[in-house]
């Protein structure tokens, strides 16, 4: 038993005129459809480019200055008034090291430090 397959032919590939097959099934695109596509591509390259502005530019400069207002430490304002009575007791230690066999380390040894501090800082 032989089995056969067709596949329907939409279009050949022989145009006639631009838009035009022979085959009757496509239509060929009209001019009012072209310039709707157009118009929809100028409108969202528009949409891109003011989102790309806003996004790269204006958006830094107002999140600069919404920060600067958050931050500012006038007198009376909420962020000076944290400032000056902290909630928590904030004091730093630093500690600091120096190499004492700077020879040895440079023949490959290995280094012998001694420790300076801590230097407090409340």
């Amino acid at each position: 038993m032989k089995v056969t397959l067709e596949i329907p032919k939409l279009c050949h590939t022989k145009c006639l005129k631009w838009g035009q097959y022979e085959n009757k099934q496509l239509k060929s695109v009209s001019a009012v459809e072209v310039k709707m596509y157009l118009k929809v591509m100028i409108v969202s390259f528009v949409i891109v480019l003011l989102g790309a502005l806003i996004g790269f530019l204006a958006f830094p400069m107002i999140f600069k200055q919404l920060i600067k207002r958050s931050v500012n430490l006038k007198p009376g304002s909420e962020t000076r008034q944290l400032w000056e009575k902290m909630p928590f007791p904030l004091s730093f230690k630093i500690y600091v090291f120096n190499v004492t066999n700077s020879v040895n380390i440079e023949a490959g040894g290995k280094p012998q430090l001694e420790e300076v501090g801590p230097f407090v800082y409340e």
